[in-house]
Parts: structure tokens; C-alpha cells; sequence
């Protein structure tokens, strides 16, 4: 009897021992060293789930994915319904990839708490991640619920609906979003981000300006954006040469300055800087697209027309691509080859509106009054 107290005793005295040192190397920030006394503890058949549970956290925060899921697998079998544990399971899930393993193991958790505030987050943000917005909205609704004044939430809501170009809705969760927090720097840029999709440029230069300080090359850029389409073409090229100085090769930031150059009648810097990019990204459509914009406005239709088809042959569905050399060829008198494409285009359906305006503007032109009229009664839904 004596003996037995002993030795349960000496395994008392041995897990408070490897649990004090294991506590005081983890606060120390000395993580290999507190993993390996909490290793030393689960040897013993009788540790308990918690004992695992921290284990897999320590193991998870240094990157040992594989041994951080066994931790936690053996901290469920011990404690089967235990949500934390679960939701640390699909943690380690999500930082090893797999993804679909992590929204399932959620879901469980959901299931058994379904108001657990750190589940709903992270589900909501892989869910963001895979680019599935539709599907994260109602995580971060219902995490808006129990958290109605966290600000990371309405933003959250407010990059889904903007990725599902619900613009209306994005622009009131950034909104409220900015309220909460009117100095949050990812927060401002989206809100003004949204104004600049929007159209509304003066607010979104209102806004945005908030962060010059902070001399990011997209602030710099999307200021030089607004100015360009209010016609401010000197504080636009002010603002996309700062963005430059920033990052010389911002492919977007130099496509923006192009198009303003053109707007301003420069075409040949304009082209300059597009068939640079050109020789370095030759298959890139949207390079070709905007070359050819230009080209169609120094009315070389013949050189516009070439570069939209080259576009063509890389993205044969890109519906940009094929309004832009509909309306190109349709300068040239073209009427059979822009009817050809004027026939791919209708089939694009949030299209086929302007494939069915198109070809009104070619009959009209032709003379043919009535397939006009006809054209223009299908494009607006009248038919």
C-alpha cells in the first residue's frame, strides 16, 4: 500500500514538474524546449486530453503540422465532444492544406456550439480563401450577430459582396466598418476602394487620401486612377510616377499610366510602356486589349483590329475583347466580320444586351430602319 502511494506520488510530482517547466519555456517564447517536456509527460498512458491539447497547440505554432494533428486526435479520443479541441483539429487542417478537411471538421464543431465565435471566423475566412464569397457571408452574419461592434466583421462582409459585385452592400459593410474604426488602413483603403468602383471618384479620393502617408504603391495608384477618369491628368500622373518610385514594375500602376497618357493625346509614350510590358508578358490579353484601345484611337484600325484578335486567339471568351473589336470593325465597315462576332457575344448572357445594341447600330447604319428597331427592342428585353 505504501509502495503504490509512492509511486503515484512520484508521477504527481513528475507531471507538475514537466507542466511547470513546459509553462515556464512556453511563456519564454522557448517552444522546442516546453514541447519537449509536455513530450516527456504523454508517455504515460494516464495524461490527460488537456495535456495533448497544448502539446498540439505548441506543435502547431512551430509548424509541425503532422505531429500537431496526432496531438489532437489523441486529445479527442479522450474527450470525444470537446469543441476547442475540434476546431484546433481543423486549424492544423487549414495550415496543412487541406481545406475541405478543415471545413468539415467546422462544421462539426458548429454543430455541437453553434455560436462559436473563433469557428465562425476562420470557416468564413477559408471559405474567402477559395474564393467562395457566397458561402462565407452567412459566417460572418452570423458572427455579426454576437459580435455587433467588431469591424473586421463588416469588412469581411463588405470584400464578399464586393467580390460578388454587390456594390450597394459592400459600400454600407465598409461604411460601417470605417465608423468603428476610421483609422484602420485595410479598412479605409476598402471603402474607398468600393466609391472608386462605384464611379464615385471624389468621395473615393476623399478617403483614400486619408493614407498618403503611408506611401503604398496601390494607395498612390488608385489616387492616380480617380484623378485620371475626373480628367485631373496632371495630379494623376503626379500620383502613378509616386506609386513608381515605389515599385518600378507595378504592371497595373503602368497600364493605368498608358491610358492616361492616351487620354491626354501622348499615345506614343502610351505604347511605349504597353509593348514593354508586352515583351515581357506575351500573352498577356489585357496588355493586348489596351494596345489596341490606343491604336483604334490614332484610328490605325488596322493594327487596333490585329491586336484584339491576337487577344482573341489567347481568351477566344473574353466578351471585352470581343465588344472592343465589334465596335472596331464596325468603324471599318466591317458589317459581315462584326456580325460573326456580334453571334458569340449573344450567347454570353449578361452580354447580349449590348450584342443585340451592336448590331442595331450596324443596320442603322446600313440603312435597314426596321432590323434596327428590331435589334434595339431585343436589347432592351422588349421582344
Amino acid at each position: 500500500m505504501f509502495k503504490s502511494i509512492i509511486k503515484l506520488l512520484k508521477k504527481k510530482l513528475f507531471s507538475l514538474y514537466c507542466l511547470t517547466f513546459s509553462t515556464l519555456y512556453r511563456i519564454g517564447g522557448n517552444y522546442h524546449k516546453a514541447i519537449f517536456y509536455l513530450d516527456k509527460l504523454t508517455r504515460n498512458d494516464e495524461v490527460s486530453s488537456v495535456v495533448w491539447w497544448k502539446l498540439g497547440n505548441l506543435l502547431g505554432i512551430e509548424g509541425h503540422w503532422a505531429e500537431a494533428k496526432k496531438a489532437f486526435l489523441q486529445a479527442l479520443r479522450r474527450n470525444k465532444r470537446n469543441p476547442q479541441y475540434l476546431y484546433c483539429l481543423g486549424k492544423i487542417e487549414e495550415n496543412s492544406g487541406n481545406a475541405k478537411g478543415a471545413i468539415s471538421i467546422y462544421d462539426q464543431v458548429l454543430r455541437h456550439q453553434e455560436n462559436s465565435g473563433p469557428t465562425l471566423l476562420a470557416k468564413g475566412n477559408l471559405l474567402m480563401k477559395k474564393g467562395n464569397f457566397g458561402e462565407a457571408v452567412p459566417c460572418f452574419y452570423k458572427l455579426m450577430q454576437l459580435e455587433p461592434h467588431n469591424p473586421e466583421i463588416y469588412n469581411n462582409i463588405g470584400l464578399c459582396q464586393l467580390q460578388l459585385n454587390q456594390l450597394e452592400l459592400a459600400e454600407s459593410f465598409f461604411e460601417k466598418a470605417f465608423i468603428l474604426k476610421p483609422k484602420d488602413a485595410v479598412i479605409v483603403y476598402n471603402y474607398g476602394m468600393v466609391m472608386l468602383k462605384k464611379g464615385y471618384y471624389e468621395k473615393a479620393i476623399e478617403v483614400i487620401s486619408k493614407l498618403i502617408v503611408e506611401d503604398r504603391v496601390e494607395i498612390f495608384s488608385s489616387l492616380g486612377y480617380c484623378y485620371s477618369f475626373l480628367g485631373k491628368y496632371a495630379e494623376s500622373l503626379t500620383f502613378y510616377k509616386k506609386a513608381l518610385q515605389i515599385a518600378p514594375h507595378y504592371q497595373e500602376n503602368l497600364i493605368n499610366l498608358a491610358c492616361t497618357y492616351a487620354k491626354m493625346g501622348e499615345n506614343g509614350k502610351a505604347l511605349e510602356i504597353l509593348k514593354k510590358l508586352l515583351r515581357v508578358n506575351p500573352y498577356d490579353v489585357n496588355l493586348l486589349n489596351n494596345i489596341a484601345w490606343i491604336y483604334e484611337n490614332l484610328k490605325n484600325y488596322g493594327e487596333a483590329e490585329q491586336n484584339y484578335y491576337r487577344g482573341l486567339a489567347l481568351a477566344p471568351q473574353d466578351p471585352h475583347l470581343m465588344y472592343n473589336l465589334i465596335c472596331c470593325l464596325h468603324k471599318q465597315n466591317k458589317h459581315c466580320e462584326a456580325m460573326e462576332m456580334i453571334a458569340l457575344l449573344k450567347k454570353i448572357p449578361e452580354w447580349s444586351s449590348m450584342a443585340w445594341s451592336s448590331l442595331a447600330h450596324i443596320y442603322e447604319k446600313m440603312g435597314e430602319k426596321n432590323l434596327a428597331v428590331d435589334c434595339y427592342n431585343k436589347a432592351l428585353g422588349l421582344n
